[in-house]
């Protein structure tokens, strides 16, 4: 029997790789004995899995104690810490559902089905009865309220009076804030905007809509309890470039919880906040950008540290960077394209790069 050089010679190259892959420390079989004093959790949006990097240790791991991968549902797109019930929920965004993970071990729990056509995608916890949670469904166009405990819908509260498309979503002392992008399909958008509810036990109470600028796909409140709303604009078709993404800022009216617009940020580019994307010490904000660079602006003066035209880092090899971590004065960036963690410093400088799953996607810091 005759063997083919074809096979022999794809089968001595596997070999290789293997080897090499097994002697790279940042391809480590990592598995997970006990809980870091610090880590960082990655969603692998592709590999619908979950990793972590050690702070301490700096390495990365995406394996349990058993040898096997933490996995997560279908387009995996927000991971929410809920230290009451020591769990972590992942918010899956095809499969309409949420996964429970122990946030000690990062075991699989559970996965909740939320129904039919939601696509959820971002969810909040009510911090003042942590029970409830409220999840933006993006293609059911509505609110969910959900009771974490029970594992179950509540109710399901509709936007499509004013909006469609809910993204950002955000609990701020007995009121929610919502913003929704009005995506029209083709890469086409209407103006967005943000809605606010006051929460009333088990059910919420429409107060009033803003619009906003185009595709406003994130938000936060900042250490003066300003809402800052983050409208990414639109890309060109391949998504390297966008020119009209802007921050706008609200001022809280402490009482009623309603909106006034206080100033707009034209920052430029296509710009994306992740939820530990801050230096709150220093009150800077950094915001990722399609084409593969990073800007910023001081969230206390409203000022621009870093524009489009004066990245504070650009990768030219890169299309998107999913998200930005701040930690120490580091920032730990998402390749998505790249399958990697990029580590630069507040000036800009590279440091290192870590391999990680396929897609990494959205990370938050988690300290025990």
């Amino acid at each position: 029997m005759k063997i083919k050089k074809r096979y022999i010679y794809s089968t001595l190259f596997s070999l290789l790789i293997t080897l090499l892959v097994s002697c790279d420390p940042s391809f480590e079989i990592a598995r997970r004995i006990a809980e870091p004093d610090r880590e960082v959790l990655v969603i692998h949006n592709l590999g619908q899995s979950l990793g972590y990097y050690d702070l301490e240790k700096e390495v990365y791991y995406n394996k349990g104690s058993n040898g096997e991968p933490f996995l997560l549902g279908n387009s995996p797109n927000q991971l929410v810490v809920d230290k009451v019930r020591n769990l972590i929920f992942s918010i899956n965004s095809t499969s309409n559902s949420i996964t429970y993970l122990n946030l000690s071990t990062l075991q699989w729990l559970d996965e909740v089905y939320l129904g039919v056509g939601v696509n959820p995608w971002n969810m909040v916890i009510n911090t003042d009865n942590p029970r409830l949670a409220y999840i933006s469904g993006w293609l059911s166009n509505e609110i969910l309220i959900f009771d974490v405990v029970e594992k179950r819908v509540l109710s399901q509260i509709p936007l499509d009076l004013f909006g469609s498309h809910p993204e950002g979503i955000i609990y701020h002392n007995g009121f929610l804030y919502t913003t929704y992008i009005n995506f029209l399909g083709n890469n086409s958008y209407d103006s967005g905007g943000v809605v606010v509810h006051q929460v009333d036990g088990q059910d919420l109470t429409y107060l009033e809509h803003k619009e906003t600028g185009v595709n406003p796909q994130s938000l936060f409140i900042d250490e003066s309890s300003r809402l800052h709303v983050v409208c990414t604009g639109i890309n060109d078709e391949d998504l390297t470039t966008s020119n009209d993404g802007k921050i706008e800022v609200f001022d809280i009216n402490s009482t009623s919880g309603t909106l006034t617009l206080s100033k707009t940020i034209p920052i430029n580019g296509s710009p994306l906040f992740s939820s530990s994307g801050r230096d709150i010490v220093n009150h800077i904000v950094y915001l990722t950008n399609t084409g593969g660079y990073i800007t910023s602006y001081n969230s206390d003066t409203l000022s621009i540290v870093h524009d489009e035209s004066n990245p504070l880092y650009r990768d030219e090899d890169e299309t998107l960077f999913s998200s930005a971590i701040f930690v120490d004065s580091t920032l730990i960036l998402t390749s998505f394209h790249k399958d990697t963690l990029i580590f630069i410093d507040t000036e800009g400088n590279f440091i290192e790069e870590v391999r990680t799953g396929d897609g990494p996607h959205s990370a938050i810091v988690k300290e025990r």
